[in-house]
């Protein structure tokens, strides 16, 4: 486990102390859970950026030497100028800034005789070795990285000077040139000089011989033991048929640590910019990670080059051999479709996708493309397939000297007066030299004359201008003109010159010059300023009189064209006014340089800086940037969840640029502020079934006077949650129904509603307990939604059975329903007399089960009556004597 963190308050802590060179960042997410039924969450992505700190020390590779040891490097005595001693290679395991790795002499026996490049760390010579000098020399080097603070090596190297020296190859015949000479003892050829002419002989012939040199002789070595570099996943190219001037290795760890270097991406290519001529360099890529003990054929997918090439190569030159480096099958670049691309819009240079060269495609500029900058570097990335990998390669293009000094002017017109003292100074405007480093502009010189000389002749950072000194005052009337010729000469070999015309004339005396009251002018100016606005009224005074104090005032040739076009000069009166409109946030300080010149004869410019700071008025609205939006938004969300992040801009500065984002009251939302970023939360629940979506308008205001504000508006819709049961249009149904209804038959309809939506909303009913078998039948319907948890509410439902006249009357009384009955009256008896009471029974009820009874057929309707509702049969008179003795009635 890397890394932990707290489940109340979400603080992150690391487990563990990182390391910027193994582990660059890490990459995971963090699931945020709450306690609810059911559970829900929400995921953020982290992502951890280690930064690198400089607590690496430079290790020195090469020269190898055992922990504490003295290098000893074994040179001829006869060895020339600029001859290759060693070559120091430090490196770095930090990154940028703190692995960039410098190198400095920290003691040395002799100083004129040895010299360190502070940058490749070639230790060279800068004279031939005199019989003066001893035998052995000691070097101190110190290697220091540039971080903060700084950390450094030492290497201590030996240097012993012998007669001759032998040089052996691994195992491939090379030739190997060395220089024989003898040593001539001063005082043997002193002798040798005086006794004879013989001897003289003797010495031009010992002469000769030293001139001469054998021829190369090819010398070979026993095989490489198994841990010898062959062994090695190391590439090593030879450029060259001889190896010159190098420093050669004998010893199979020396060889390993002279090439291995390691990198943050898995190789490294050490190589030695400059070859002289009929010398060697090496290319070296080594996996990462391969100790000096370990070998291994693995090949990392990732490898930076770098190239060094002098700037204005023809098209078509050699960069590198980048199959080569990279350690590609020649015969598989078809297949791998090596490409190059660069991130500039132009394509300096292209691989040929057959032998993977890098060769130059058009003509590079440095000036051009790196200005002034100390180090000029084209980005390239290198792609190829089959297996995919990219590797990056960095082209150093170094200055070459190929642009002459050249003055701003081709010809100076000075008009001195005669009265001018000796000392007296004339400035002339320096030569420029696009070139940089050494190939700049070294020296002046000034053409042979008796009257001018430089003040100095070596260019000055501090001024923009070289001076001529009077050395010997003027006569016009002997000599009216002087034409001297004013020369640039750069450092670069060869040299290149440039040269400007000063044509001198005597005048008579106008023997001071205008004076302003500053050198420099600060003035402050409101960013907006109308056109023809004063910026500054300039002043320069003469204490000549008549046309020699009249002052004219004109823009130098070191104001910027740009400058003129946004201010003008009145050459009379020195105002400066605005010609266009000055903005603030293109520019916020202008520089002018101002020359003021008398209108006597024999005008000295003066000189003065302009510097115009502009005030920022507010004048940009501020830019609302919506960076992301979470948007539905669930209504369960709790308070303070993040909606949208949101950044304001504002091009002005200061309190101009102070912005505050606000919404409007009322909605369920709020603003939380970070610096210039603010984050939209909600600040309460949200309701969707009360508003489905909020449309938000952010006003962002800023600090100025008057204030200016920009608005943008963002909708947040709101997202369902199960939070509505279905709901009954009633709580109970009652229900009737007819009997003998037919099976399958609708009775009712049951209506639930549900103010959520989707799946939320979509209802399902099924009946409970539906075994009742009473009157009525009841039971109960349950809705249900289709929502994660389901919610649900029940209607009890009511079934009425409504009857149906579906059963005749059953008579009951007389009985035999349907049949005869036989019933008895007296013949005395009175009117009103019962005979008999029918009793029927329908089974139905209500009105159906009602009985209404009919005497429908009677032998003698008059004498009998009966009740409709009773049933009862009663005599309406008395039997007479000549009446039936029976009676048939039918109710």
């Amino acid at each position: 486990m890397l890394f932990s963190i707290n489940p109340e308050n979400g603080q992150l802590y690391a487990l563990k102390t990182f390391d910027y060179e193994r582990e660059r960042d890490f990459l995971f997410h963090i699931e945020a859970r709450d306690s609810g039924v059911p559970t829900l969450s929400s995921n953020v992505t982290v992502h951890i950026i280690i930064l690198d700190q400089n607590d690496n020390t430079p290790l020195i590779v090469s020269p190898w030497r055992a922990q504490g040891s003295v290098v000893e490097e074994v040179i001829p005595r006869s060895t020339d100028k600029g001859h290759l001693i060693a070559k120091v290679i430090a490196i770095d395991a930090d990154s940028e800034q703190n692995a960039r790795v410098t190198y400095q002499l920290l003691q040395i026996s002799d100083a004129t005789l040895f010299s360190l490049d502070q940058y490749n760390g070639e230790i060279r010579t800068t004279r031939m070795f005199s019989y003066r000098d001893p035998r052995q020399q000691r070097l101190v080097i110190v290697a220091k990285d540039n971080g903060d603070p700084a950390l450094s090596a030492t290497v201590t190297i030996k240097i012993s000077t012998v007669e001759h020296v032998m040089s052996f190859s691994e195992t491939t015949e090379l030739p190997i040139e060395y220089d024989v000479f003898t040593d001539l003892n001063l005082y043997l050829v002193i002798g040798l000089g005086a006794v004879s002419f013989l001897l003289l002989i003797t010495i031009l012939v010992i002469i000769v011989l030293k001139c001469q040199k054998p021829k190369p002789k090819a010398i070979k070595i026993p095989p490489a033991n198994r841990n010898s570099v062959i062994s090695r996943n190391s590439v090593i190219s030879q450029r060259s048929s001889t190896i010159a001037d190098s420093t050669l290795i004998s010893s199979d760890a020396y060889w390993y640590s002279l090439f291995l270097a390691e990198t943050r991406k898995g190789k490294v290519v050490v190589r030695q910019p400059i070859i002289p001529k009929g010398a060697g360099y090496f290319v070296s890529s080594i996996p990462r990670s391969i100790g000096p003990s370990e070998t291994t054929d693995s090949r990392a997918s990732t490898l930076e080059l770098r190239y060094s090439i002098p700037e204005e190569l023809e098209n078509g030159a050699l960069v590198g051999d980048l199959a080569h480096d990279l350690g590609m099958d020649i015969r598989k670049l078809a297949t791998r479709k090596i490409k190059v691309t660069s991130n500039s819009g132009k394509r300096y240079v292209i691989v040929n996708p057959k032998n993977g060269k890098l060769l130059v495609n058009e003509r590079i500029d440095r000036e051009a493309l790196c200005d002034l900058s100390s180090t000029c570097l084209i980005n390239l990335e290198v792609m190829v397939e089959n297996p995919s990998e990219m590797h990056h390669v960095e082209v150093e293009i170094v200055d070459a000297n190929d642009n002459a000094p050249q003055f701003p002017r081709d010809e100076y017109q000075l008009e001195i007066t005669e009265s001018a003292l000796p000392g007296s100074r004339y400035p002339i405007e320096n030569a420029q030299d696009p070139d940089i480093g050494s190939n700049s502009v070294r020296m002046y010189q000034l053409s042979t004359n008796d009257h001018f000389a430089l003040v100095s002749n070596k260019p000055s950072l501090n001024t923009k201008h070289i001076e001529l000194v009077l050395k010997k005052p003027l006569d016009r009337e002997q000599t009216p003109y002087h034409q001297l010729i004013l020369s640039a000469v750069d450092g670069g070999t060869p040299e290149k010159t440039g040269t400007a015309k000063i044509n001198v004339r005597v005048l008579d005396s106008n023997d001071n010059i205008p004076t302003f009251d500053n050198s420099v002018y600060k003035v402050k100016l409101l960013e907006n300023s109308p056109k023809n606005t004063l910026v500054i009224k300039l002043n320069a005074t003469d204490l000549d009189e008549g046309t020699n104090a009249e002052v004219y005032y004109s823009f130098s040739s070191y104001t910027p064209e740009r400058v003129r076009q946004m201010f003008s000069m009145d050459t009379n009166t020195g105002e400066i006014r605005v010609r266009n409109n000055v903005d603030y946030e293109e520019t916020n300080s202008y520089e002018m340089y101002i020359q003021a010149m008398d209108k006597g004869p024999g005008a000295v410019a003066s000189y003065c800086k302009v510097v115009a700071e502009v005030v920022d008025v507010n004048d940009n609205v501020p830019q609302i940037v919506l960076s992301s939006l979470s948007s539905p938004v669930r209504e369960d969300a709790r308070a303070d969840t993040v909606v949208a992040l949101i950044s304001v801009t504002d091009r002005d500065s200061g309190a101009n640029k102070q912005v505050t984002l606000e919404i409007p009251a009322g909605l369920p939302f709020k603003i939380k502020s970070f610096r210039n970023y603010y984050t939209l939360v909600t600040s309460a629940f949200l309701d969707r079934e009360t508003t489905d979506a909020y449309n938000v308008t952010l006003s962002a205001t800023d600090g100025g006077n008057p204030p200016l504000s920009s608005q943008k508006t963002i909708q947040v819709d709101v997202a369902d949650v199960n939070d509505n049961p279905p709901r009954f249009e009633q709580t109970s149904y009652t229900v009737y129904v007819a009997e003998n209804n037919a099976p399958g038959a609708s009775l009712c309809t049951v209506k639930a509603q549900d103010a959520d939506i989707k799946e939320n909303a979509r209802i399902t009913y099924t009946v409970l307990n539906d075994n009742n078998h009473g009157i009525p039948f009841h039971f109960q319907v349950k809705a249900q939604d289709g929502g994660i948890p389901p919610l649900s509410r029940v209607a009890t439902v009511y079934i009425y059975i409504m009857d149906q006249n579906d059963h005749s009357p059953l008579i009951v009384n007389p009985p035999g329903n349907g049949t005869r009955s036989l019933e008895t009256v007296q013949k005395n008896a009175e009117p009103g007399a019962l005979v008999t009471k029918v009793v029927a029974y329908d089974a139905d009820a209500g009105p159906n089960a009602w009985l209404v009874y009919v005497l429908e057929t009677a032998t003698d309707l008059d004498l009998f009556k009966v009740h409709e509702h009773t049933g009862e049969i009663r005599t309406t008179r008395r039997i007479l004597e000549d009446n039936f003795t029976s009676f048939a009635l039918t109710v």
